[in-house]
């Protein structure tokens, strides 16, 4: 059995996404227009469980 820690996500890819995101981040909460808002609920997120469990059988084929 191996066990794997998952640590926070990280946007990658639609560069246009991505600087919504980072420029969202960095205002202040109460300049944050509605785009911003929307932007920061799509970003990846770690949900509660950050902890994966891994069993690799062996299949009698090989």
């Amino acid at each position: 059995m191996l066990y794997v820690n998952l640590g926070e996500p990280q946007q990658i890819g639609d560069d246009h996404v991505t600087g919504i995101i980072e420029a969202a981040e960095r205002k202040a909460p109460e300049e944050l227009t509605e785009e911003d808002k929307m932007a920061l609920l799509g970003r990846p997120k770690a949900g509660d469980i950050v902890r994966a469990q891994l069993r690799i059988k062996e299949s009698k084929e090989f």
